[in-house]
């Protein structure tokens, strides 16, 4: 069972067990009473708040060359991006022979079509740098953010600081729900030492990169977002709140108080 929060404030894990529903029922005089129990215990998850925000449009990959695609360069190719262990629903005419008899397991190849948008939402969720006010609004932000590039079809990754790793692939909407049950799990974390953005983000990730974020410290402006602006076609940081970010080279920044503000911040950007 799911519902999605309206007005209300969330607090920390929104998960919760509900039932079985008890019914009282007791005559007019008061002199009789009974109690029935009915149903069954159920999960009730009270996912984030969605905004409508538009998906960004400028999120390609970029493989085997730069610069910007023609609408034929691209259309209908397919690169090989790894080779990894079969899971059910993969394509059997995929499977890599050689690399299964090498480690015992049967191994895909996976293919990537580079004119396929993807998106990476990346959210500071440690408590040093994210005030507990601004973190509800910065979990509707990445919240509407993923569902927006669900229903793009885009390919969506989402990142927190603390720890969350979730990847869904175009067509796979299932598992934009997936990604909106672990953020309404999500709280503060509390490491401080932890990087704004992880060192699993590199390579060729392609597309484009939103950063919710609260604050920017120094170390993260000059050596997190600044480095992987060559890594995506795309950077966007939404600052919350009312703190001043200095402009970041190659970065837009989007300042917002709230995340209705921001939402509209952004329906702006993407459409220029």
């Amino acid at each position: 069972m799911r519902t999605t929060r309206t007005s209300c404030r969330r607090t920390y894990a929104e998960k919760h067990l509900v039932g079985p529903l008890t019914l009282d029922r007791q005559d007019a005089l008061g002199l009789g009473h009974s109690r029935v129990s009915t149903g069954a215990t159920a999960t009730l998850w009270v996912l984030p708040r969605t905004l409508p925000m538009r998906a960004m449009s400028r999120g390609r990959l970029r493989l085997h060359y730069d610069g910007a695609a023609t609408p034929y360069s691209l259309r209908g190719s397919m690169d090989l991006r790894e080779v990894r262990p079969y899971v059910p629903g993969d394509e059997v005419r995929h499977l890599h022979w050689k690399a299964t008899a090498k480690t015992g397991q049967l191994m895909v190849r996976e293919y990537v079509d580079p004119n396929q948008p993807r998106f990476t939402v990346l959210l500071d969720s440690r408590s040093e740098t994210m005030p507990a006010h601004v973190f509800e609004d910065a979990v509707d932000v990445a919240a509407s953010l993923v569902i927006s590039a669900r229903f793009a079809d885009y390919g969506c990754r989402l990142l927190t600081t603390c720890g969350i790793d979730s990847v869904s692939r175009p067509g796979a909407r299932a598992l934009g729900r997936r990604m909106l049950d672990e953020l309404c799990l999500l709280g503060r974390g509390s490491d401080s030492a932890a990087p704004l953005v992880p060192d699993r983000i590199g390579g060729r990730e392609g597309g484009g990169l939103t950063l919710v974020v609260a604050a920017l410290t120094a170390a993260d402006r000059a050596a997190r977002v600044a480095a992987v602006r060559s890594t995506f076609a795309t950077v966007v940081v939404i600052a919350l709140g009312s703190t001043e970010i200095a402009p970041i080279a190659g970065v837009s920044v989007l300042r917002a108080a709230t995340a209705d503000e921001a939402a509209d911040r952004w329906n702006t950007a993407v459409t220029r």
